[in-house]
């Protein structure tokens, strides 16, 4: 049996290991995007504000309660999707397989076997690979409440847009 062959089981696991971990990146890569794609689009959100002239709207006294509490939810929804917005571009570091240094390289693999450094290698990729996991969830979570924040504020925007000339004083 040649040496390629009897390594086999190592070569694939490793190759294995390097496509998830470079899943991973892309992942956060992806999480990341959205969330600036989320935080370029609030302006249009803002814009929906001054377009519908909520400051400068004279409403009827018995629906001004039901207005401040309309507004005040549009204006809390816009800062939770703003934060979000942030948090979610925000760098978020993933763990490599192998520290790329020369004290690292020589350490783990000078005057190894082939199998041996497959050895390491695979294990070192298992382990960033579980390190990242947390990372990529919590950015996921992140994620989510994004989706969310934006799908009511834009409810909140319709609701508002749809409510107000009914409570306007004519």
């Amino acid at each position: 049996m040649t040496e390629s062959t009897s390594n086999y089981d190592f070569t694939t696991m490793l190759e294995e290991a390097q496509l998830k971990l470079d899943r991973q990146f892309s992942s956060m890569k992806t999480l990341r995007e959205h969330g600036q794609l989320i935080f370029g689009s609030s302006s249009i959100i803002v814009s929906l504000f001054t377009l519908l002239k909520i400051i400068y709207t004279q409403i009827k006294p018995e629906f001004i309660v039901v207005y401040i509490f309309l507004i005040t939810l549009m204006a809390l929804l816009y800062c939770l999707l703003m934060y979000f917005s942030i948090k979610a571009t925000l760098p978020y570091p993933l763990e490599h397989a192998i520290e790329p240094t020369w004290k690292t390289y020589a350490e783990a693999f000078k005057d190894e076997e082939v199998r041996t450094i497959l050895e390491r290698r695979v294990y070192a990729y298992l382990t960033a690979i579980g390190h990242n996991e947390e990372t990529i969830i919590k950015q996921y979570e992140i994620s989510k409440k994004l989706n969310w924040c934006m799908t009511f504020l834009i409810i909140s925007i319709i609701v508002i847009a749809s409510v107000i000339p009914f409570i306007q004083v004519i």
